[in-house]
């Protein structure tokens, strides 16, 4: 047996019961929960991300690249490229190496 609800909303009474309804009917995988922040790759191939410095492949010096900082893990990027994963470090001025760069 199914059962169908249908509810009429006012927006002006509503407003975050309608809300909360059009953010549930969203796909989830439409919003990528991260931070973003375009950097410079620095001379010694690492870049900065919230006070830690993260390594980046060589190849990348000097170059533009999109850190996408999640919760657990930071993602580096050239262009559609990703080009180093980290765990997130939440200390304060850590240096964060991959010894394959």
């Amino acid at each position: 047996m199914i059962t169908l609800l249908i509810v009429t909303l006012n927006p002006q009474r509503e407003p975050y019961l309608l809300s909360f309804f059009n953010l549930c009917s969203r796909h989830p995988a439409s919003h990528n929960a991260c931070d973003k922040q375009p950097v410079r790759v620095s001379s010694l191939s690492l870049v900065r991300y919230r006070s830690n410095d993260y390594s980046v492949p060589t190849a990348y010096g000097h170059q533009e690249v999109l850190v996408r900082g999640y919760v657990h893990e930071v993602v580096i990027a050239c262009g559609a490229e990703v080009i180093a994963r980290h765990a997130r470090s939440w200390e304060k001025e850590d240096y964060i190496y991959d010894p394959l760069h």
